[in-house]
């Protein structure tokens, strides 16, 4: 069960996602690179972390919103991110517009149980799962 959720990426996107988070009731712990993003939801109620690998030693569920595939990388993969501070069994959902060749670095990566790496196309290929309840899930 999802307990505490963590948030990267704070910007147009990922504001109101977390927000909403915070407003269910979630556990919520957030990062961005910018102070002010942090200090709105330090008022909110919020853990503020200080940086990404924080997110993920604190997290069930991390969510990211961020603006690129350098960012994802950066946010993923770097010393402070959340590869270096993730348990196992820890969910890592993507809100980013990325390249399909940073998808396939990820579903190689040996932080996956499984090769391969469900997009809107393969979950909705999947028996029950549709594209609608995708989007939710």
């Amino acid at each position: 069960m999802i307990k505490k959720v963590g948030f990267i990426g704070l910007g147009t996107m990922g504001k109101p996602m977390a927000l909403n988070i915070a407003q269910a009731g979630y556990d919520l712990i957030v990062y961005d690179i910018r102070d002010e993003r942090l200090r709105e939801f330090s008022e909110a109620g919020a853990k503020i972390a200080r940086s990404a690998k924080e997110v993920a030693e604190c997290s069930d569920l991390i969510a990211i919103a961020v603006l690129d595939d350098i960012q994802i990388e950066a946010a993923l993969f770097s010393e402070a991110g959340v590869f270096a501070g993730a348990k196992p069994g820890t969910i890592v959902a993507i809100h980013s517009t990325v390249l399909p060749k940073t998808l396939t670095k990820l579903s190689r990566g040996p932080w996956r149980k499984t090769p391969s790496l469900s997009t809107r196309r393969s979950a909705a290929a999947k028996p029950g799962l549709t594209k609608r309840n995708f989007a939710i899930w």
